[in-house]
């Protein structure tokens, strides 16, 4: 479970002071897919920022399954949080490389295993080298869907407590965002989810939405 109680973080900009978020109490559930949804600027980045600790709350806490964040190590959230950006990265590596780095050691099976749920893995098996793949030199030619299954893929691999997606179908059309959702909604059963879009249309299998408008 993820709750904040109260949070409010604020930016000092010199001339003023701003709030990002303001007197924010939220519970998500265990195992519930949760969305925002709002434009930039709205307060949604930081508050995933926030659950990730890469900014402290002014006021407030959040708790993860009834645990203060500041009480939890970067290495233990790490275990229990991934977070899949609009862009997921692609470092100059083969594409299992790229997909196992989220959990070192993996074996060529785990790998495997989370690409096929990740619905990434037919398109691994058209590639010149299958999984030895090198991206230094494919990864232009990936498609943005292709590039977000890699990351799903890395999360299958890592299996967190809770992920936290910011756009993740910002660069798909109508029928590769139901593709997409379809696979979160399948391969991660039981997970928590936070979804954040400007878009209704990547909520549609969220159990609530909230407003960003909500936040400040």
């Amino acid at each position: 479970m993820i709750q904040l109680d109260h949070i409010t973080k604020t930016f000092d900009t010199g001339a003023e002071k701003v709030h990002a978020v303001s007197d924010v109490t939220l519970h998500i559930r265990s195992g519930e897919i949760f969305g925002i949804i709002g434009f930039s600027g709205a307060g949604k980045s930081t508050l995933l920022r926030l659950l990730l600790r890469f900014y402290a709350p002014t006021e407030g806490q959040i708790l993860i399954n009834g645990i203060p964040l500041e009480q939890i190590s970067f290495r233990e959230l790490h275990k229990r949080i991934a977070f899949l950006e609009q862009d997921t990265y692609l470092f100059d590596m083969t594409i299992a490389e790229n997909i196992g780095i989220a959990k070192p050691g993996a074996s060529m099976e785990e790998i495997k295993d989370a690409a096929k749920r990740a619905g990434i893995a037919e398109f691994i098996h058209t590639l010149p080298d299958g999984y030895d793949t090198d991206m230094g030199q494919m990864s232009a030619r990936l498609s943005g869907g292709e590039r977000q299954r890699i990351g799903i893929a890395r999360i299958l691999l890592r299996n967190p407590d809770i992920c936290l997606m910011d756009e993740p179908s910002s660069a798909l059309d109508a029928l590769h965002e139901k593709e997409l959702l379809h696979t979160l909604q399948t391969a991660y059963a039981g997970k928590t989810l936070l979804l954040i879009s400007h878009r209704g249309s990547t909520l549609t299998g969220c159990s609530r939405i909230l407003r960003a408008e909500d936040l400040k």
